[in-house]
């Protein structure tokens, strides 16, 4: 009953985070929203650094899992390009995009704490990516340089998309990637 709980509880902080943001994250206004206190997501977790360890995990797995159903292979690079990004910017996977990208911005603030799990993240995704390409024909030995290099654009024009709501302009963009 209390590994449900957790589970339960740790399925909630996810959706908070996912809602909210990691960014200024505190256990009384997640407690609140989740129906219990702080003392009892720290029974739970032990620390709030468990808990955010935890979080970043679920985050992590579930975008790789919605990238990994949503791409499947391709038959040349640019078809990967275009499924990447049909993918990361699918309504139910714009969510996990946007916490990784603020992750990787308070890995620059906080490294001690976002660090190691946006770098893991990162160079998982990027392999990824290589295989998806190397798969498409790319060389193996430029395969990683390639992916290198889409999912920086890709990462630019969801940046992009969000700051300025131009999803034609951050479309057109990658379309300019995929048939260079």
């Amino acid at each position: 009953m209390a590994e449900q709980r957790t589970e339960d509880l740790l399925s909630g902080a996810v959706a908070y985070v996912l809602e909210n943001g990691f960014a200024g994250l505190s256990l009384r206004p997640l407690a609140k929203e989740l129906g219990t206190s702080d003392r009892m997501l720290l029974y739970h977790f032990t620390t709030k650094g468990e808990l955010l360890r935890l979080v970043l995990a679920r985050v992590a797995d579930e975008l790789g899992a919605a990238v990994d159903a949503g791409v499947g292979s391709a038959a040349d690079p640019p078809s990967v390009i275009r499924r990447l990004w049909t993918t990361m910017t699918a309504d139910g996977v714009v969510p996990y995009v946007r916490a990784y990208l603020e992750l990787a911005t308070l890995a620059f603030h906080e490294p001690e704490t976002y660090g190691a799990p946006v770098r893991e993240l990162t160079l998982s995704w990027n392999g990824f990516a290589a295989t998806l390409l190397e798969s498409a024909g790319v060389d193996a030995s430029q395969a990683p340089a390639e992916a290198v290099s889409v999912l920086g654009t890709l990462n630019g024009a969801f940046l992009y998309w969000q700051a300025t709501d131009d999803r034609a302009g951050a479309d057109a963009a990658v379309e300019a990637l995929a048939n260079a």
